[in-house]
Parts: structure tokens; sequence; C-alpha cells
């Protein structure tokens, strides 16, 4: 998924910070279309929190454009998106984070807690018996 954002100059307060902060991002463009300047800048799911940070200080200005895969769409649908793509990229750092095996030797060089979860025993317990049935 790529979001763009596009927005003219502004008199809001936040303009000349989220221009400078939008021109030391890679895929930042400055343009004139029709006579009037547009600034666009880019995002991939690897940078949603950026692209939620920038919208968050161009949101509502008169102008602003977004974009998810080339597709023109609303302001209030693009705080679904971000929202959305967030809280996948939490879930897959989460999930990584218990999955990952211990690659540390065992005994007392090796970690003292285990980021597992565990039974009372100290066995294993299958992350599908952690969750609601229902």
């Amino acid at each position: 998924m790529i979001l763009r954002f596009e927005f003219p100059p502004n008199k809001s307060q936040n303009f000349a910070r989220a221009l400078g902060i939008c021109r030391r991002l890679k895929s930042f463009k400055e343009r004139t279309e029709d006579g009037m300047v547009l600034y666009s800048v880019e995002f991939t799911e690897d940078d949603i929190f950026s692209a939620e940070a920038i919208r968050d200080l161009i949101y509502g200005w008169k102008g602003a454009a977004y974009y998810v895969d080339g597709m023109l769409v609303s302001r209030s649908r693009i705080w679904r998106v971000i929202f959305e793509a967030a809280m996948e990229v939490q879930s897959r750092a989460s999930r990584a984070r218990r999955v990952e095996p211990d690659s540390s030797p065992p005994g007392p060089a090796g970690p003292t807690r285990s980021t597992r979860p565990r039974s009372i025993a100290g066995h294993v317990v299958p992350l599908e018996s952690l969750r609601d049935p229902g």
C-alpha cells in the first residue's frame, strides 16, 4: 500500500514545520500545477507512523488531498486507512516478538526470563490455547 499526501502552501502555524519534515523525506516532491505550487510525499506501510504524524499536521488544510494506491480518498477515509495499517504493523511486531525463537545457550549464560508464555509447571503453552474459543 502506498499513501500519498498532497498539499498547497497554507497559512497554518504548522505549515513551515510540516513542509520542513516532508522535505527531509526521500519521497518529497514539489511541483507546479495550473500555476499553483503543490507539495507531495509518499509513504509505504513501513512508514505508517510517519504518515500518521504528517497527516496530523496537514489534516483539515484547504486543498490537501490524500491518495491510497493512487486513488483519491476522503479525509475521513485516510484516518481509517492509517489506523488499520498501524494496527497491522503493531500486530506483526507483537507476533514476531512472541514467536521469535530463543537462540541463546541454555544455562547461566542464557536468558533469565523468557518472553514465551509458560504454564505454572514450566511447560510452553500453545498460543492457540490462549485464544478465546468463541
